[in-house]
Parts: structure tokens; sequence; C-alpha cells
């Protein structure tokens, strides 16, 4: 997969001073064919190297408000861009690029801005708190976003490959509906020998050669008028049936990378919590050894420690396991750790009603079922028409070499054979068995039809609910987080002043725990549940 880099060579004066332009991503490698994807998406896109990163650009904008009505579009895909003056560069010469898409002896001019670097938006490292040294450990990172997830899943993954290897032969059979009306050429070689009893009783012995080109071409039948119409609806279905499948495909690798993402900042949380409930311990211990805490609190606070240890340790060997699930369902040829990064989606608010009719317009499940139907319909119809004839063209040159062996003669010459055939069925009873057949087949997915309609109704509905249930929700344990966390503040305090008893500090901790991952487990139901009416709706997707 080569990687076409834009290499920005500016004018003289080298500076985009007073300009505006939109950051969108830095990263140390340039993943698949994302490029192109974002050159695509953006036609103003720039990809600066600078340094061993990659700085994807939009713009320059001459005003401000320009960069932001291009805003949210960019935040679809990277929820970290941000509006800000365009960097100052000494211009360059453009490097040669191959048609292969390596880059050689690539020479872009070097970009420092301190304020970039300490953004951390690389996709390469991370950096940690300072060590007990010193000095900053450094430890590398893979930052995989959700759509370039998704975007390995549908496209690089073998789930992926096997719906659209499923597509490909679907439209090829659907050109199958034109095969008997193909020109027909072939080429042909024929013996045989004839033993016979002529008229006047004689016998007759004969042989004959013929080698030469045939040509055959139906000309017309019951299919001829509704062939080409079949076709179509065989390929529309296909696609149909392919986007379908993409949005299982899709839904799946939602609920993987949520998951891992969720499993990654509830470890996160427990590991901040962890360090800070054993500072807090090392407090209780100290103040135990002076006699001024009891025994009681000295346990209690070392087995919530511990309880705080093993959930820590629960989330991380979940995370594993999603880290895993991830890199094997995406393809994934890098063995450092996985950063994820929470993301958004496009949301339009809007009634039942709006849903209900956006979905029966272009949801990707009715209309492949309003295919079925269709076809089966064309298909009674042609069915009804069996008492027209069938026509068929045939021509054959040869050359031909004939002996008779009783007048011991022999011939040779090019020959033709033009003839038209007519096929006019008069009594067929099987033909009403297939129309039967037809007429139930096409009540049947009529009914399909009906029942896929109230099934995705029934899906819009409890996700819509289940959205306005989880944003009430939301509001609520919001404040009960942040009484929780004052809670914590003011027990802490009274404890070490002596005016409190630990166990209030204790179940302020887990409290403040709880509504933070209850918090954590509700946003991602709700953006599971926005990215899963989205589908049903037939919108945002990555691969149309």
């Amino acid at each position: 997969m080569f990687h076409l880099v834009l290499l920005v060579a500016l004018a003289i004066g080298g500076a985009w001073g007073g300009e505006w332009c939109l950051f969108y991503a830095t990263q140390s490698k340039i993943h698949g064919d994302e490029d192109r994807l974002f050159l695509k998406r953006f036609p103003k896109g720039q990809i600066l190297q600078t340094g061993k990163f990659y700085r994807f650009l939009i713009g320059p904008f001459p005003a401000k408000q320009e960069a932001l009505k291009l805003l949210p579009k960019a935040r679809r895909y990277a929820p970290d861009a941000y509006i800000g003056p365009c960097p100052k560069v000494q211009p360059s010469k453009p490097s040669p690029v191959q048609r292969s898409g390596k880059v050689k002896d690539v020479q872009v001019a070097k970009v420092f801005q301190k304020k970039w670097h300490e953004r951390r938006e690389s996709n390469a490292t991370r950096e940690r708190p300072l060590a007990k040294d010193g000095k900053p450990p450094l430890k590398r990172y893979y930052n995989l976003t959700f759509y370039e997830y998704i975007d390995r899943l549908l496209h690089k993954s073998p789930y992926g490959g096997v719906e659209e290897a499923n597509y490909e032969l679907r439209r090829l059979e659907a050109l199958l509906e034109k095969a008997p009306y193909n020109w027909d050429i072939f080429g042909f070689v024929s013996t045989n020998y004839s033993k016979f009893i002529d008229y006047d009783l004689a016998v007759n012995k004969e042989m004959a050669v013929r080698g030469g080109v045939g040509v055959r071409k139906r000309l017309f039948d019951r299919s001829y008028w509704s062939w080409k119409r079949l076709a179509q609806l065989r390929q529309e279905l296909a696609r149909m049936e392919y986007i379908d499948a993409k949005d299982r495909l899709y839904l799946l690798g939602t609920q993987l990378y949520l998951g891992a993402l969720l499993e990654q900042r509830l470890k996160e949380l427990y590991e901040a919590h962890y360090f800070q409930q054993k500072r807090f311990f090392e407090q209780v211990q100290e103040r135990y050894r002076a006699g001024v805490a009891s025994r009681i609190d000295f346990l209690d606070a070392k087995n919530d420690l511990l309880a705080i240890k093993k959930q820590l340790l629960e989330h991380i060997y979940a995370y594993l396991y999603g880290d895993y699930l991830l890199r094997n369902s995406a393809e994934l040829d890098t063995n450092e750790p996985l950063r994820l990064s929470w993301f958004g989606v496009k949301w339009k608010e809007a009634t039942l009603a709006e849903y209900y009719k956006r979905a029966l317009l272009y949801s990707p499940q009715i209309l492949s079922q309003r295919i079925k139907a269709t076809i089966a319909a064309k298909e009674l119809h042609s069915l009804r028409y069996f008492y027209w004839p069938k026509v068929d063209f045939n021509l054959l040159l040869f050359d031909e070499y004939r002996q008779d062996f009783t007048l011991k003669k022999r011939t040779t010459g090019i020959n033709y054979q033009l003839g038209f055939r007519a096929e006019i069925p008069l009594f067929r009873p099987e033909e009403q068995s297939k129309i039967q057949r037809a007429k139930a087949r096409l009540r049947l997915e009529r009914e399909r039809l009906k029942s896929k309609i109230k099934d995705v109704a029934k899906d819009i509905h409890k996700s819509y609910n289940e959205i306005e249930k989880l944003q009430r929700e939301r509001q609520i344990v919001q404040d009960q987080l942040r009484l929780s966390q004052e809670k914590i503040e003011v027990s802490q305090k009274r404890y070490l002043g002596g005016v409190g008893g630990y166990r209030d500090y204790s179940e302020a901790i887990r409290q403040s725990l709880r509504y933070q991952e209850e918090l954590y487990r509700i946003d991602a139901q709700i953006l599971s549940n926005k990215i899963f009416i989205n589908l049903l709706e037939g919108i945002e997707r990555l691969y149309e």
C-alpha cells in the first residue's frame, strides 16, 4: 500500500502569517491509504513532514470564520482537530515523488513549534509523568482512532474481504440474466459415417468430415422484455445486501472498540484512584503508628487499597483482551500498545416520525427486502407469458469433405447452414405449477417486507428511548459524581482533622468510583445507540 504525500513548496516570502489553518492530526506514520482519504475529503488539505512526524493541515484560510465552517467535518474524523494561526516555514523545493508512492530524497521544511509538540497528538509516543529519578520515561503507543480501526476492519481485514468478495460474486451473477441473448460464436469439428439402404435397395456407405465456425443467438422469448430490469434489480440487491453486511460489521467493530476504550478509561480511572488511596493509606498508617488512628481504620484503609487494586487488575486484563480483539480483527502489524481515543458521530436531533421516514427511504435492510419483492413480481410476470414463442438464430460456416464408398466418389468444399428456429409451447402443465410457486414467493417476500419495516421501526424506537433515558440518567449521575467528589474532600479533611471517621471517606471513595464508572458506560451506550440509528437510517457510512 503506497502513500501519496503532498509535499508543499511555499512561495517566496516563506510565511503564512496572518492566515488561519485547521490542524487535523500529527503522527509518525501514514497508515494504509489514509493520506488519500484525507486529501479526498479535504481539497485544501496538505501533509507536511516535520522531522519524524507527518503533519496534516487544512488551509490556509484568510479568515478564521472560513476555518470554523470546516471544523465540524474535520472533528467527525479527528475529534482533537483545532484551529490556529498557520505555522511559519521556510521555502523549499518540492521533492520528487515516485509513482510507486515512495518519497525519494525528501527535503521538507522543518517546522519547530513548541506549542505543537506540547499537544501530544503523535501516533507514536506519549510522555508519562516524571519518575522518582527525575527522568521522564517514554513509552511508545500506537494511537488507533475509531475511524482508522473501522476502515481497517471494513477494507483490510478478512471479515471485510469476505463481504467484498461476496458482493463481487453476486454482482457478476446478476449479469447472467443477459447470457441467453449474447452472441455465441464457436468453432467445431465433426465426423460421421453412415450406412443406409437407398430407394433402389442398394446399400450406400458415406463418410463426412466438417470443420468450421458457428454463430447462434436467442432472438426472443418470454423474458425478452424483463431481463434488463431483472439484471439491474439483482445488481442493486447485491449492493444493498453488501451495505447491510458492512453495517453489521460496522456495529461489531463499534462494540469491540467501545468495549476496549471503556476498559482503557476504567483502567486509567482505577490506576489514578489506586495511587491516591495508596498515599492516603500511608497517612492512615502514620497516624496509626502515632496512636492517633485506630487499628480498625488501618485495616479498613488497607482493605480499600486492596479492593481498588483487585478492580484495577480486572480492568487491566479486560483491556488486554480488548486490545487482542482489535489487533486480530483489524490486522494491525504493530507490537506497540494501543492508545484508543474517544470519538463522536454526526447526530441530528429529530422526532421518532422523522427517523421512521428516513429509515423507510434509506435503510439498506428495508431497501434490500423491497428489491426482493420487486424481483419476485417481475419473475411472476415473466412466467405468465409462457405461451410466447422462443426464437433462435443459427449459422454454420464449414469446410466439408464427403466420400461415397459405394460410388467411389469424393467431394470437398465450403458450405453453410443458416436457420431460424421458433418454438411455440402448446401444452406445458409444469408452467402452471411454476406460476403458483412464483405467486407464493411474491406473497412471502411482501410479508417479509412488512415484517422488516416493523423490525426496523421497533429497533429505532428502542434505541431512541434508550438515548433519551440515558441522557437524563447521565445528568443525574453527573450530579451524584460531583457530590461524591465533594464528599471525598470534606470527609478526608474531617478525618485528618480528627473530627470524622474513616468510614465516611471510604464510602465516598466507593461511591465516586461507582458513579464515574457508570458515567463512562452511559457515554458508551449513548454513542453506540446513535451509531445504530444512523446505520438504520442508511447514513454515516465509510464504505460507499
